[in-house]
């Protein structure tokens, strides 16, 4: 096909040819056969003057694959310009997120309503980090909810360590015998702090609902404190402004007495 016959033969057009005796391509534009017959460009990829490039405004190819270097995080502004924990890339800049604060490593994390996170309700045993359900600080993601892997007997110093019966996880190993020490107790095959932990709070199995923490072995309710850094804060009116409270960043407001 876009041959023509000259002096009794098929021919193609000039900066033409023929791949495998198909159709005439150009190997300065053909995407199939760049360069040279059967030479695919990736998906996403144009060919350019026989060479594979990034087709499309701000594209660059970076690791042999394109990546807009204007919204990129792993390749911002530059090809393997990383932005750090926290931050994004905004017109090849890496910067911090409306609401976070910058701090030496990155941008602190920002509590949102865990009643609605990015348009999702979180978990009692996630927070709200920055429009994102995560598991609270010192849990782990397991099989669909969050896991402290020092003290979970089904899960004990990783995913999946299930320890033997008799034994418990204390400290992220599975351990002969039942005593822990104070102020642990034994919750489900493993020692946990019931004053601190949102799973066994005051009592084993004992759940803090979704928008609380647990303090001194009470679930206690919590907003994000805007606008807020340190305590004290005018964001909590008349509440209780922890900073940091169980662990979570930044500074929350908290209802009744805190630890």
């Amino acid at each position: 096909m876009g041959e023509s016959c000259v002096s009794g033969a098929c021919v193609c057009p000039a900066g033409m040819v023929t791949c495998g005796g198909g159709a005439c391509v150009s190997l300065a534009a053909d995407a199939r056969n760049c360069g040279a017959c059967g030479r695919a460009c990736p998906a996403g990829q144009a060919c350019v003057s026989g060479a594979c490039a990034c087709s499309g405004g701000g594209l660059m190819m970076c690791g042999g694959a394109c990546a807009n270097t204007q919204t990129d995080a792993a390749n911002c502004g530059a090809c393997g310009t990383a932005c750090r924990t926290g931050q994004v890339c905004t017109a090849g800049a890496c910067v911090c997120p409306t609401g976070s604060m910058p701090t030496p490593t990155g941008c602190t994390l920002t509590l949102g309503n865990p009643q609605n996170c990015g348009g999702a309700q979180c978990r009692s045993d996630q927070f709200c980090a920055s429009g994102a359900c995560i598991c609270l600080p010192g849990l782990t993601a397991a099989g669909g909810r969050c896991v402290n892997l020092q003290s979970d007997g089904q899960n004990c110093g990783a995913v999946g360590r299930q320890c033997p019966m008799g034994q418990a996880c204390v400290a992220g190993a599975c351990a002969a015998g039942t005593t822990c020490a104070a102020p642990r107790r034994l919750c489900n095959g493993g020692c946990v702090d019931t004053q601190s932990d949102g799973q066994n709070c005051g009592a084993c199995g004992r759940a803090c609902g979704r928008a609380q923490l647990c303090l001194l072995g009470q679930c206690q309710d919590y907003n994000a404190a805007v606008g807020c850094s340190t305590c004290p804060c005018m964001a909590c009116r008349g509440t209780t402004c922890c900073a940091a409270p169980g662990g979570l960043p930044g500074v929350a407001c908290v209802d009744g007495r805190c630890m």
